[in-house]
């Protein structure tokens, strides 16, 4: 299992690196790419199932170790929510997520009627601290993603429909680009439909089945190309070609900054060095080359050689979040 980093590949789960000339079974594909996400799914089932044991298992003789139970495994869980990629399963599954957690709370908080509110015993005061310690390990991390750094620039949506960040934000809980100083504050992003899932399946083996394969790429900013590289072939999702880590990619440098727009489709370069482009302006559409296991738009900024945080709209955009455009 490969968890991928620097270059903006989007999602944790297994993949294959294969050379140019070998060309995996879609069946393997489809096994290898879907395995990776059925475990981070059931790490979710499995936590839950955990936090209902112990609710219904554990015997309680003061409120105060129950209550710190409730509140420590909620906000355990609202990290596991604010990391997780929804585009997986999409927004129903996530929902759905939040209403079982929900309720084991309740039945616990329900528990707690009747129970003495003294002091509680040694053994309870020894294991009180538990949950909460576990909560605020998953999910200060997660909140801190979402703190906005200073030095925000402002640029247009380079998607249009619903557009997802999956990878996004502040520290490594929700954006595994941090390792990587230049593209500290980069941005993954996909098209999700209406029940927030990024295509047909789990794990689809197919290119189009994602909807942002082939979506158009608009430029953030006006300004002149820099870079523009077309020349790599689409990879079948799940697996890695020997590529470079970006793929096909094109970089705009607006006069300050520089914006990369990396894992393009092949054949769908619109601009060449040293052409102008308007902002709002198509230049390629979102592929599936480079250090990336599905198709996905990885775009970062940077000055020099430090990487520039992001807004649109005014957000600055961190896992999960959803901004929808005027559609194609």
């Amino acid at each position: 299992m490969e968890r991928l980093t620097q270059s903006g590949a989007s999602f944790p789960g297994t993949v294959n690196r294969v050379s140019m000339t070998d060309h995996a079974p879609p069946a393997s594909v489809r096994a290898r790419a879907k395995g990776g996400e059925i475990r981070s799914l059931a790490r979710l089932i499995v936590f839950i199932g955990i936090y209902a044991l112990v609710e219904a298992k554990t015997s309680y003789h003061s409120v105060w170790p129950l209550v710190a139970t409730v509140v420590g495994a909620s906000a355990a869980a609202a990290g596991l929510a604010l990391r997780y990629v929804w585009a997986y399963p999409g927004t129903l599954a996530r929902n759905a997520f939040a209403v079982a957690v929900g309720a084991v709370g309740a039945f616990g908080l329900w528990r707690s009627i009747g129970l003495d509110a003294g002091v509680p015993g040694v053994f309870e005061l020894a294991t009180m601290p538990i949950w909460p310690v576990i909560g605020a390990v998953s999910l200060v991390p997660a909140l801190r993603a979402r703190v906005r750094p200073s030095g925000t620039v402002e640029i247009a949506p380079p998607l249009r429909g619903r557009m997802m960040t999956v990878n996004g934000g502040s520290t490594r809980a929700t954006n595994h680009h941090l390792v990587e100083p230049s593209m500290r504050y980069a941005i993954d992003l996909v098209v999700v439909g209406p029940n927030g899932m990024r295509g047909d399946g789990l794990a689809p083996a197919a290119l189009d089945r994602y909807l942002v394969f082939g979506r158009d790429v608009h430029s953030v900013v006006g300004g002149r190309v820099l870079v523009a590289h077309d020349e790599f072939p689409d990879q079948l999702p799940g697996w890695l070609n020997e590529q470079p880590l970006r793929g096909n990619h094109v970089v705009v440098s607006d006069g300050e900054n520089e914006l990369t727009y990396a894992h393009l489709k092949h054949g769908s370069v619109r601009v060449a060095v040293g052409d102008r482009v308007e902002r709002g302006q198509v230049i390629a559409a979102v592929g599936n080359t480079g250090n990336s296991s599905e198709p996905h738009l990885h775009l970062h900024a940077t000055c020099g050689d430090e990487s520039v945080p992001l807004t649109i709209g005014g957000r600055y955009l961190v896992r999960n979040d959803l901004v929808v455009t005027e559609e194609p």
